[in-house]
């Protein structure tokens, strides 16, 4: 069985509040390890990486942080351009879709 996720979607906006022209976001767990709920698909530890759309939207899956044995948090790292910030995200079991400036 696949395990559960949450849909992230939205647009994002740099640090000036503007939306994002393209870029990526690359995403990994703080503390990576584990199982996720089902306790059978062990949680890879590596980077994914996510394209952010030319006006700036997303619509990408992650594992809620609270059903990662031990729970964890995601480091999302912005890039767009020449531009980087990092973010810290604890991705809610619920809603199954989760707006990004919600994170």
């Amino acid at each position: 069985m696949p395990p559960t996720t949450v849909t992230i979607t939205g647009k994002v906006l740099g640090p000036n509040g503007v939306a994002a022209a393209g870029g990526r976001i690359r995403v990994r767990l703080v503390d990576p390890g584990g199982t996720d709920n089902s306790g059978d698909q062990h949680v890879v530890a590596g980077e994914s990486v996510f394209p952010i759309a030319a006006d700036g939207s997303v619509s990408f899956p992650l594992i809620p942080s609270a059903l990662i044995s031990p729970t964890s948090s995601y480091e999302a790292v912005h890039e767009v351009g020449s531009a980087r910030w990092v973010r810290s995200w604890i991705v809610p079991t619920t809603p199954s879709t989760q707006h990004i400036g919600d994170l």
